[in-house]
């Protein structure tokens, strides 16, 4: 989807800060991990918060385009990307230490500095981000949350959507994906109640079905769940 909005993101923030829970104390071991290894490459809870409007003053050089991936999990798509597009800023997001504690050590290991990772909660993307300072986002595979009873908890909603538009610069890319038919057609339907603010440039419901071979794709051309859909031929 490309963006099309120029909204007033203090507003925005506002609501956000209300409607997704403070970060608490943690005695997980990959917390001390992150500190002792990962140094400035890595921020935690409330320190997410504290570049918004920054982040490209965090990498080198002042990187022309910034992406950020929504659940990140241990970077194998964001790493890839990373290193095929040097003169690009990356950072991943996921709420679990222990990813983040991975994907930065990958970093490390490959001398990528052109990627941060945060331990987040992703509902308070509008708090980490400053208007319009996104220029391509994605979000690969959220939880579903199949349930009637789950469905209050599913990422996409017309109020996020909203948000998100916010914070991604008029014309920025925001590339979604899913295996689950029913979000699917949940995420179109909230699309629809914020059409003003976006335009779907492209939309496909089976990605691969017309790909000769898609079970040849690498990453970053494909993320380690889609390996399993392709080989499960699920589209």
């Amino acid at each position: 989807m490309r963006n099309l909005w120029h909204g007033n993101v203090q507003d925005i923030r506002e609501e956000i800060s209300t409607s997704a829970p403070p970060y608490s104390s943690t005695k997980n071991p990959y917390f001390e991990k992150i500190r002792s290894f990962c140094g400035t490459r890595c921020f935690v809870n409330e320190e997410t918060e504290n570049n918004q409007t920054r982040w490209r003053e965090c990498f080198k050089n002042y990187p022309p385009e910034l992406h950020v991936e929504i659940g990140c999990n241990g970077g194998h798509y964001l790493l890839e990307k990373a290193r095929l597009n040097p003169k690009c800023a990356f950072i991943g997001i996921d709420w679990k230490l222990k990813q983040i504690y991975k994907a930065s050590e990958k970093a490390n290991k490959q001398h990528l500095t052109n990627t941060l990772f945060l331990k987040a909660n992703a509902e308070r993307i509008a708090n980490i981000f400053g208007q319009h300072e996104i220029d391509h986002l994605y979000c690969f595979f959220p939880d579903p949350w199949p349930k009637q009873s789950q469905q209050k908890k599913r990422f996409f909603t017309k109020e996020r959507l909203t948000q998100i538009s916010n914070i991604i610069k008029p014309g920025g890319i925001f590339e979604i994906k899913t295996d689950h038919e029913d979000y699917y057609a949940w995420i179109l339907k909230e699309l629809q109640k914020v059409k003003h603010q976006w335009n779907i440039i492209e939309n496909q419901k089976d990605i691969y079905k017309n790909h000769p071979n898609p079970s040849n794709l690498k990453i970053p051309e494909i993320t380690l769940f889609e390996k399993i859909f392709i080989r499960e031929k699920k589209p």
